[in-house]
């Protein structure tokens, strides 16, 4: 009975788990005590089959008077101990942490891969999805919420008064929220490219590439996340505001790339990102001189210049990411989530081609009729 309580916790949630264990700690010690003292228990189970009238040969009711002082030996036993029982499960299986378990497609379907259309549109939906749990981890790795992001206050205010104290991991981050949908999306549209359109094709193959430059951000991201966290709050007020425009500035191109969800028109949406790529070479602190001042000057330590180097190298490469996934990913699609532009005229294209095709055949069947007709008469 141990061995199943055991089995049947393997997918259970940790509260099942911990019951399976307390089972099996009680009977491995129950288990080990009447092993020790098995004669001991014999005498027992004879003197109360006794004492209960049951018969010297009555195994089977014996078996079962043994069962019952086991289970009494046990009880008495592990009372006593029940508090420092709970506390060696909870430390041996603890609770997940809410809000921490592998992020699951919420679209992906295999009814859908039955419909080109309906697989092209779930697939487009997912990366979506997956394109806002990236938006989370950036914005952690900011040390900033996302609310904070996409509200209208000051974003010098908000990174001011918002101190770089939140313990992230953007590696386990990653892992959890972003790259099991990275998986599910690469999978699901290997298996249901073959059914799809040429034109769906070349667009999926953009979105794809967008998802990866996303990827591509978060590990820009955890490179720069020690030194953003060590800097941001640092003691040297050029360091400190330096990593703050650092902050700032990726904060801004957050909300800016996550704001054109609403904007429908195309030119719009590329003249917007033509701007956003040219704001991170005016910020960047060793392209504007500013970084050869701050040594030049001592102002900094050599090693602070060399981490402020590194970093804003590695900002300037996440900028370059996002936007070439917002460019791969709006340049197909006007939103993300809504229909895409380009999708359209080409089923329009594709049912223009089916028609004429059935017009032709049914043209020549109609001259083979005529002539058969003629042929008859």
């Amino acid at each position: 009975t141990t061995i199943t309580a055991v089995l049947g916790a393997l997918s259970a949630n940790a509260a099942g788990r911990r019951l399976a264990g307390a089972h099996l700690i009680f009977n491995l010690t129950t288990g080990l005590i009447a092993i020790l003292f098995i004669q001991q228990f014999g005498t027992a189970v004879n003197w109360t089959s006794d004492l209960l009238g049951i018969a010297e040969d009555d195994y089977t009711l014996k078996l079962a008077v043994f069962h019952t002082l086991f289970n009494l030996v046990g009880v008495a036993l592990m009372v006593p101990l029940i508090g420092l029982l709970v506390r060696l499960l909870e430390r041996v299986i603890p609770e997940k942490k809410e809000g921490m378990e592998l992020a699951r497609p919420l679209y992906l379907t295999e009814s859908a891969m039955q419909f080109p259309d309906t697989a092209f549109n779930v697939l487009r939906q997912e990366i979506r999805h997956m394109a806002d749990n990236t938006f989370e981890i950036l914005a952690q790795g900011l040390n900033l919420h996302r609310e904070d992001i996409l509200s209208k206050d000051s974003l010098t205010e908000i990174v001011a008064r918002a101190e770089p104290k939140m313990a992230v991991d953007v590696e386990d981050l990653y892992h959890r929220r972003v790259k099991p949908l990275y998986g599910a999306c690469l999978d699901f549209s290997t298996r249901a490219e073959p059914g799809m359109l040429p034109q769906q094709i070349s667009v999926l193959h953009q979105m794809k590439q967008g998802a990866r430059r996303v990827v591509d951000a978060i590990k820009l991201m955890r490179e720069m996340q020690p030194n953003l966290r060590a800097y941001a709050s640092s003691n040297n007020a050029y360091m400190r505001s330096e990593y703050n425009k650092l902050r700032r500035h990726l904060a801004r191109l957050l909300r800016a790339l996550f704001g054109m969800e609403d904007i429908r028109d195309l030119a719009a949406i590329r003249d917007r990102i033509g701007r956003l790529r040219l704001e991170m070479e005016e910020d960047d602190a060793v392209a504007n001189g500013t970084l050869d001042k701050l040594i030049r000057e001592e102002l900094i330590s050599s090693e602070m210049a060399t981490s402020l180097m590194n970093d804003s190298a590695f900002a300037y490469e996440l900028h370059t990411a996002l936007i070439d996934a917002a460019e791969a990913l709006f340049g197909s699609v006007t939103a993300w989530g809504k229909e895409s532009e380009l999708v359209e005229p080409a089923l329009e294209s594709a049912l223009d081609e089916k028609q004429s095709e059935i017009a032709q055949r049914l043209e020549h069947e109609q001259a083979e009729i005529d002539a058969l007709k003629m042929k008859a008469n």
